[in-house]
């Protein structure tokens, strides 16, 4: 007697498939998250601030995680200029 498992190979294997991209989704959501949590508090830290820059800069260190690596969309260029 002999059975063929072919289908339920690709059932198993899709399942697998489909598994892996569930969990893809779910840690890109999770780094979305860290993002928009770091940008909301950055923006709180500067809003209607009169404290020295360099204060600001220690606030914002303090407020990343550690050793998070940021993307380019979370890189920033901060100009200051002294008005005449």
């Amino acid at each position: 007697m002999t059975q063929d498992i072919t289908k339920q190979m690709e059932l198993e294997a899709s399942s697998e498939k489909n598994e892996s991209r569930h969990n893809e989704m779910i840690f890109q959501l999770n780094q979305q998250s860290k993002k928009l949590s770091c940008m909301y508090k950055v923006t709180r830290l500067l809003k209607g601030t009169t404290r020295p820059l360099e204060d600001i800069f220690i606030d914002i260190t303090k407020t990343l995680p550690d050793g998070w690596q940021f993307p380019e969309d979370m890189r920033c260029k901060i100009v200051s200029a002294a008005i005449k």
